[in-house]
């Protein structure tokens, strides 16, 4: 059973990692057999917690990661993190990954010391309205969901455009909902993120995802961690790279009953047949092994945002390149 808790961390995690120097965090994991993980409760889509089991995309990055690094999706200790506090705990070293997803600024990156090594989901404003078709918010008032997303772009593009907005800035995406039911504002613009958690209060309402502007989300590690950073970026990479190949969860499963076929598989989706896992510091298993963990992308975001939800988000921006969306996939050599 995987791993799964909320703690008050401090000095038991910290004889851990505190005190890490920068280069020792794999050692550092190896010798606890597992690692530390944390994520935002309740947050549909990304990380919930149902009877004591977690599921999300946030919690499937977990899992991915423990399974390159140990072998083992199970090794993935999931802590529920207060989101005032989660760069607090990283900087701290009293968690090895901040899988909740953040969204990527220079601030982030340059002034906390942080680095998020790759993108795991591309967000998009989504509009909602009692409209049935494209909505017309020239001359409207629209309700903005909340802070820690681009909405200030957003308005700027729509300025650029010549459109005459009123913005009405409310707290969370539910109330920027009940602004638009109360008749405070015609339109509703929030993350499309959001919408996977909001099916019981839209209603009859339409919902309309733009194009742009889109912005970066990923899990975060702390700078002093680069053969981390390496696992993890990669770890994404090959999610992404496999879905172009249609290796899912079940061929790598298949691949993974014997530790020659595992190898063949891995050579297979990375092209290459060069020693990927020697150059990570991992097992040359290590993409099947996190593709028969949790799938390939494409598996992980149906299951949380596609056909597996009560309020399906389309696909949009994340799907790779190769397949019409905004998820890059470097070369495996």
């Amino acid at each position: 059973m995987m791993r799964g808790r909320a703690v008050m961390l401090g000095a038991a995690v910290l004889a851990f990692s505190g005190g890490a120097m920068a280069g020792d965090r794999l050692a550092q994991m190896r010798e606890r057999g597992f690692l530390t993980c944390g994520v935002e409760a309740d947050r549909p889509g990304f990380a919930v917690r149902a009877d004591g089991v977690w599921s999300g995309l946030d919690v499937d990055v977990c899992r991915a990661v423990a399974a390159v690094v140990f072998g083992d999706a199970a090794a993935a200790d999931i802590i529920e993190l207060d989101p005032a506090e989660r760069f607090t705990h990283l900087q701290r070293g009293e968690i090895d990954l901040l899988a909740r997803n953040t969204v990527w600024t220079l601030g982030r990156d340059a002034e906390l010391g942080l680095t998020v090594p790759a993108p795991a989901f591309v967000d998009r404003p989504a509009l909602v309205s009692a409209a049935a078709q494209a909505v017309d918010v020239d001359g409207q008032t629209v309700c903005l969901a909340g802070a820690g997303w681009p909405s200030d772009r957003l308005l700027v593009l729509w300025a650029a455009d010549g459109w005459t907005v009123s913005a009405l800035q409310e707290e969370t995406p539910e109330s920027a909902l009940a602004g638009l039911a109360d008749g405070e504002c015609g339109v509703a613009a929030l993350p499309a993120s959001a919408v996977a958690g909001l099916s019981d209060g839209l209603g009859a309402f339409h919902v309309t995802y733009l194009d742009a502007p889109v912005w970066p989300l990923g899990p975060a590690i702390r700078q002093d961690d680069p053969e981390l950073a390496d696992i993890v970026r990669w770890t994404l990479h090959a999610l992404v790279a496999a879905e172009t190949l249609n290796v899912g969860q079940s061929e790598a499963t298949a691949a993974a009953a014997d530790t020659a076929s595992a190898t063949a598989g891995l050579e297979a989706l990375l092209t290459a047949g060069r020693p990927t896992g020697v150059m990570l510091g991992v097992g040359e298993t290590w993409a099947t092994d996190a593709l028969a963990a949790v799938g390939h992308y494409g598996e992980i975001y149906d299951r949380h945002f596609g056909a597996g939800v009560a309020q399906p988000v389309p696909r949009g921006p994340n799907a790779a390149a190769d397949l019409g969306g905004l998820l890059l996939v470097p070369g495996f050599y």
